[in-house]
């Protein structure tokens, strides 16, 4: 089955493109809310960390070509006090949620001669939220926690389109 493709220039994030399946939102494509924050000074190479209040997360527009189903996962780490606090995926009227357990917090062994000033890349654990349904055009996915996540770190949400079980 192939999907359609996409229009570039379009401002959201694009979904569910045959050129772009599955897609990552990461924390700079987003909008950051409820206290959530960077993890080093250049967004560009960091991740989402924390959350203080009920509700904190991260919400990005996006733009799907075509509705459906897709399944979700985020790529995480989880403090071993937080692991228990649900994570929630919105989408309009559909959710997803699931318990994240706790991870090992390991970063990638780097041979840098000087101090960096951006973060170092962590070995991410994924985490899988389930099934939602997208509709067709604009709309806004949003992914929040249950509780306070202050340690808790996001590198990407993904979604990925599942098959039309109708066909093309």
């Amino acid at each position: 089955m192939s999907l359609p493709a996409c229009a570039p220039g379009s401002p959201a994030v694009r979904v569910g493109c045959t050129e772009e399946n599955p897609v990552e939102l990461t924390g700079p494509e987003g909008r950051l809310l409820g206290g959530v924050r960077y993890s080093g000074r250049h967004p560009n190479n960091g991740w989402s960390v924390g959350g203080t209040q009920p509700g904190a997360g991260v919400e990005w527009e996006v733009s799907v070509s075509r509705a459906g189903k897709y399944e979700a996962s985020v790529a995480f780490l989880c403090a071993g006090a937080e692991a228990g606090a649900r994570v929630r995926l919105r989408a309009g009227d559909a959710s997803t949620e699931a318990m994240p357990h706790r991870t090992p917090r390991s970063q990638v062994p780097s041979p840098d001669r000087f101090p960096r000033t951006e973060v170092y890349e962590m070995h991410w654990q994924r985490l899988a939220l389930g099934e939602i349904h997208l509709p067709e055009g604009s709309t806004r996915v949003r992914i929040e926690a249950s509780g306070k996540v202050e340690e808790s770190e996001l590198k990407r949400l993904e979604l990925r389109r599942m098959p039309d079980p109708k066909g093309p």
